[in-house]
């Protein structure tokens, strides 16, 4: 093989590095939709991993803090109303919690569960 024959094989296959790379990253959400959750900022004191989502009845105010919009007054207003309603039954019952409204619970859910099998305080 001469030399120009090895340039193009490689220009070759920049190219086509290049195309499924541009090709993965514009269809990534249709090809594996649980990469299209957003990374969290940080690690929380537990050791979640950054696409790790929140189990809100389990988070310590730390864990809470992480997600984007939640700072130290509002976790601590989300933990507050959590421990005086023995848990929260859904994510409806997040809007309980004095500074939460349907956008920012919207905001919130893709970092949030909670867990099914938990047992709830419903007094």
């Amino acid at each position: 093989m001469s030399k120009t024959d090895l340039k193009r094989e490689r220009q070759l296959a920049l190219l086509a590095l290049a195309f499924f790379l541009i090709a993965f990253f514009v269809f990534r959400e249709y090809l594996y939709p649980a990469l299209n959750v957003p990374a969290l900022a940080a690690t929380s004191e537990r050791g979640y991993a950054a696409t790790s989502v929140i189990e809100i009845n389990a988070a310590s105010m730390k864990e809470l803090m992480i997600i984007p919009g939640i700072g130290e007054a509002l976790a601590g207003r989300i933990i507050e109303k959590r421990d005086e309603l023995g848990g929260f039954a859904s994510l409806q019952d997040v809007l309980l919690v004095h500074g939460i409204g349907e956008k920012k619970l919207e905001k919130m859910k893709p970092y949030i569960i909670i867990e099914k099998n938990r047992k709830v305080n419903v007094n």
